[in-house]
């Protein structure tokens, strides 16, 4: 980062550059006489603000009274003069390599390992109980950005800035302060409980419960309990909470499923009524403590422990876990109870039977009956390591430009399956190929996989009615032209589709409304020929290697009698392109040469 004061004196310290910029100070790497690196926060000058001084003094103060592993550790304070006489005050503190927890959840969008979580939040409330339970110090702003994970795992608690101690009173122009996407409802209904202007509520150990237990939900969810605020923070938070009837925080997201007792802390953390909200830090650790993955119990021949979830669709749920009889990692997905059960049977049935490299491998299926009834249905499958995020459809939308020769090695082994599938006895047909039921680990081309035969069709069974399986934007035309089930030229499509858009980046078909019904109006209107759309080929790989747009253009040809006639062709046509570019792995472990011959 830029930073302008870069290489001048303040005090003993030699400012190196400048790590970040706030409202009300900047934060510097600097160096020691003795050449330590140390972090120094500037506060900025504003003039005759006898706020700004009394938040440096207090802050200094503070923090030099809490010296925990947990808090950010004190280091010196002083004030100088600035170059034009103005007064500099700064606050030395120990310089940290790492992230902070709002930088880390930038990368987990879906949220961390509850194990992960759980080890974060126990080391703040280390801190917390330090400062507040042993030194009378509320916080008064936790939020992500101030939570600091070290590169070790280490936590600490950052920014005291607007902390005070108990029996003090701050005056800073307002009794709140803070985040509002993250503070407590006690201060849109501190009328209820204060009257008095001089002692009004300013913040206290169970509003900064409540605010830390909102870091948490975040931590396990990737979101906030509650919709975030907009551009009228202070107006929409006093509407939120002085409602009748607030809304009670998601339990939807997959971390209720993957830890037991979560809901009962997260709602009693979450609470409005202080009195009935966790009255401690302390008692909020041992309610932590008592978390517990969820297991699940297949009889008496193995037992697995949810360890953190991975996906949420439309008919069930996939999770990591671990098989206690051996501790092997697995995949475990889980049917909604208000799902139709048969073709999560067929999905098992399917896996169970046929195996290929590069087809998910099955180990497991079992149904278990809870206290009330419901029956529950499992598939255990291998887990693959990256997932979800080294699906296809994210590894196209997190990366630039994707290796050709990387796509198509991928692309081989996707139809070395399809292949498999397609010429068994009974026919299998996968009706729902597209990039994110692709798996592409990352330097690993070799262990491709198709994943979720949810909607496959075994061609030997009865044929199947109902709606049109698969997803819109991938379906062949045939599905409503001919009134199709799937074929293999059907799968061929979708791949080819596939294709185009991990060459691209871009899918063929785009549209901008996610509504379901449009895009299915708008499958119809380029499957019946009512809208005419050209696929754009002015790209860089097209360009670069035209054979491939011959490919991708026989596989998504309109006419199914002119696509591929079987995935096999189509995967030998990548193979020749794979053989120009010197990519012989893939081709050598399945005798291409020998085949060609």
């Amino acid at each position: 980062m830029d930073t302008p004061l870069k290489g001048k004196k303040l005090g003993d310290y030699e400012l190196v550059d400048r790590i970040s910029d706030g409202g009300q100070a900047s934060i510097y790497r600097a160096r020691t006489p003795t050449d330590e690196i140390v972090a120094l926060k500037l506060f900025k000058n504003i003039s005759d603000d006898d706020t700004a001084e009394l938040r440096f003094s207090r802050e200094a103060e503070i923090l030099r009274r809490l010296s925990h592993r947990n808090i950010v550790r004190y280091r010196d304070s002083f004030t100088t003069e600035g170059e034009w006489g103005e007064r500099q005050n700064c606050l030395v503190m120990e310089h940290m390599e790492g992230q902070t927890l709002k930088e880390r959840l930038g990368k987990h969008p879906k949220g961390l390992p509850w194990r992960q979580a759980q080890d974060i939040l126990e080391q703040c409330l280390a801190g917390l109980i330090f400062a507040a339970e042993k030194h009378g110090v509320t916080h008064r702003d936790i939020k992500p950005s101030n939570i600091f994970i070290l590169e070790d795992g280490h936590v600490k608690m950052l920014d005291f800035g607007i902390a005070r101690t108990e029996g003090t009173v701050t005056r800073t122009g307002t009794s709140f302060l803070g985040s509002f996407d993250y503070m407590s409802p006690d201060f849109a209904l501190a009328d209820t409980f204060t009257s008095d202007e001089e002692s009004a509520f300013r913040g206290d150990h169970l509003s900064d419960v409540f605010s830390l237990t909102v870091c948490f939900y975040q931590m396990l969810t990737g979101r906030l309990p509650w919709p975030k605020f907009g551009d009228q923070p202070e107006v929409e938070y006093f509407s939120r909470w002085r409602t009748d009837k607030p809304r009670s925080p998601s339990r939807s997201p997959i971390a209720f499923r993957v830890v037991r007792h979560l809901a009962g802390l997260v709602d009693k953390g979450l609470h409005r009524d202080r009195q009935k909200r966790i009255q401690s830090f302390s008692e909020m650790l041992e309610s932590v403590r008592q978390l517990r993955p969820r297991r699940l119990v297949h009889r008496d021949t193995d037992e697995y422990e949810l360890l953190e979830g991975l996906e949420k669709g439309g008919f069930g749920e996939v999770y990591k876990a671990i098989r206690l009889s051996d501790h092997k990692t697995v995949a475990v997905k889980r049917l909604f109870t208000d799902r139709p059960t048969r073709r999560f049977v067929k999905e098992a049935d399917i896996l169970k039977r046929y195996c290929h490299p590069h087809l998910v491998e099955y180990l497991d299926f079992f149904q278990t009956d809870s206290a009330s009834g419901t029956k529950q249905m499992f598939l255990v499958m291998e887990y693959l390591d990256g997932m979800p995020q080294w699906s296809l459809k994210n590894r196209i939308k997190d990366e630039v430009d994707l290796d050709v020769g990387e796509v198509l090695e991928f692309f081989y082994c996707y139809l070395d399956a399809l292949e498999y599938l397609h010429k068994n006895v009974n026919q299998i047909i996968h009706r729902d190929i597209k990039p994110g039921n692709l798996y592409a680990p990352q330097d690993s081309t070799a262990n491709a996989k198709i994943l979720d035969l949810g909607v496959a069709k075994d061609m030997s069974g009865t044929k199947t009615d109902g709606d049109t399986p698969g997803t819109w934007r991938y379906m062949a035309p045939e599905f409503v032209t001919e009134k199709s089930r799937g074929s293999p030229q059907s799968d061929i499509y979708a791949l080819g589709l596939s294709l185009y858009e991990a060459l691209t980046g871009k899918p063929a078909f785009r549209s901008t409304s996610r509504s379901d019904r449009d895009a299915a109006a708008a499958y119809i209107a380029r499957a019946t020929g009512r809208k005419k759309i050209a696929t754009d080929f002015a790209y860089d790989a097209f360009r670069q290697h035209p054979v491939l747009e011959k490919i991708v253009r026989t596989a998504i040809d309109r006419d199914p009698g002119k696509r591929f006639v079987s995935a096999a062709a189509m995967r030998d046509e990548i193979a020749k392109v794979l053989k120009t570019l010197g990519k012989m792995s893939l081709l050598e472990l399945h005798d291409f040469d020998d085949a060609e011959e």
